[in-house]
């Protein structure tokens, strides 16, 4: 059963086009070098999951990540904390809202799916 897990997160210094290059690079290589972390790349996104952001407002955006299972976000969990606290240092972020769950119900054009 899909599980999803949606965030909001505030940028004190506003979201521009450099702060979003900027997400993009942590993302892609948290911490850069010169951040000592304990980040496992094993523990990387896993292939069937997905990271959705978009912009809210100048300066907060949201973000929606779907994982396959509850247990595919759980083994994830660290690694997503870890991320987390690195770009709360390193972009003066802070996460304003977290939201989680089973998906229940799929709708795409006219088919409804209801998830037991």
């Amino acid at each position: 059963m899909e599980y999803i897990v949606f965030t909001t997160w505030e940028h004190k210094s506003g979201l521009d086009e450099n702060e979003w290059q900027k997400m993009v690079e942590m993302i892609k290589s948290p911490g850069g070098p010169a951040y000592s972390t304990s980040w496992n790349p094993q523990q990387k996104l896993p292939d069937d999951a997905t990271i959705t952001w978009f912009q809210i407002d100048e300066k907060t955006h949201g973000s929606v990540v779907k994982f396959t299972s509850k247990e595919e976000y759980e083994y994830y969990t660290a690694t997503m904390s870890e991320y987390r606290n690195i770009s709360n240092v390193l972009s003066d972020v802070e996460m304003t809202s977290e939201l989680k769950g089973h998906v229940k119900v799929k709708i795409k054009g006219k088919n409804v799916e209801y998830i037991e």
